[in-house]
């Protein structure tokens, strides 16, 4: 795209204004918008796509910056909470909820301990998800599922994610 801001996002008009207007007050020279279906978190992560996108566009040629998930640390990683139970088979999933103002979390490492046959069954499955700043979506991960009423217990242990300025995020969080 060469100048102009065209930010798209099919049935999505407040996305569309809000990453728009981020855009424009920028002073970026172009900046484009792609909306991926997949995408959950709400408003969060097509407003975190327009985001990189506009600083893609801002940076000089040559000097534009490649974002690279890195490890959560410990601190960051006790901010993610939520509720997790054995879903339909051996579905084990609930709701996440990303306590972190200023980290989107792209990929987690659950661990997920059962019992089978009095077998004791711990495992560490990988979960990889969107999860904006401060916002809850779903999850759900295939495990080695227990005995009929067993007992489950599960924690985050890992994380990876990309750093992001918490007053971008916060400035583009729908009024209710």
């Amino acid at each position: 795209m060469t100048g102009g801001v065209k930010i798209t996002v099919p049935g999505r008009p407040h996305i569309e204004s809000v990453a728009t207007h981020l855009a424009k007050n920028s002073g970026a020279k172009a900046v484009s918008l792609k909306w991926e279906r997949k995408m959950r978190g709400k408003y969060f992560s097509a407003i975190l796509v327009a985001v990189i996108l506009l600083i893609s566009a801002s940076s000089p040629a040559g000097e534009r910056p490649v974002l690279k998930a890195k490890a959560l640390t410990s601190v960051q990683i006790m901010r993610i909470t939520g509720q997790a139970a054995l879903r339909a088979g051996d579905v084990y999933g609930g709701d996440l909820y990303n306590g972190n103002p200023d980290v989107f979390i792209t990929e987690l490492s659950i661990y997920v301990k059962t019992e089978k046959n009095g077998e004791i069954f711990p495992r560490i499955y990988l979960c990889q998800i969107d999860i904006a700043p401060m916002a809850t979506v779903p999850f759900g991960v295939n495990i080695v599922a227990g005995d009929e009423n067993a007992d489950y217990s599960w924690g985050i242990i890992k994380a990876r994610g990309y750093e992001v300025d918490p007053k971008l995020i916060k400035s583009f969080q729908p009024s209710r």
